[in-house]
């Protein structure tokens, strides 16, 4: 009985922990791909509003900032999915 609470307890923090699934990671590389594009061609009055667009963006497509900030610390750590990034981008700038 033990156990079964234990594994209850882990799979709710677990939950309230979040965890970018596949289809997140790959949602926020179109993200980030098309933003890499954008800010390049856009005009901003200052780093704030750069903050404020891309802060928008990512509400936009249904994720909050957190988990932008998780997709791109695991970014760093990920070819594949900078891959992924690089090709959104290329299809979104061509």
């Amino acid at each position: 009985m033990r156990s079964v609470a234990a594994a209850v307890v882990f799979a709710v923090v677990l939950a309230a922990c979040g965890g970018l699934g596949a289809a997140d990671r790959q949602a926020l590389a179109r993200l980030e791909g098309r933003w890499m594009c954008d800010v390049q061609r856009f005009t901003f009055e200052d780093v704030g509003a750069i903050e404020s667009e891309l802060e928008a963006r990512v509400v936009a497509a249904g994720y909050a900032v957190a988990d932008y900030a998780e997709f791109k610390a695991i970014l760093a750590e990920t070819p594949d999915l900078r891959e992924q990034v690089r090709k959104a981008y290329e299809e979104y700038c061509a």
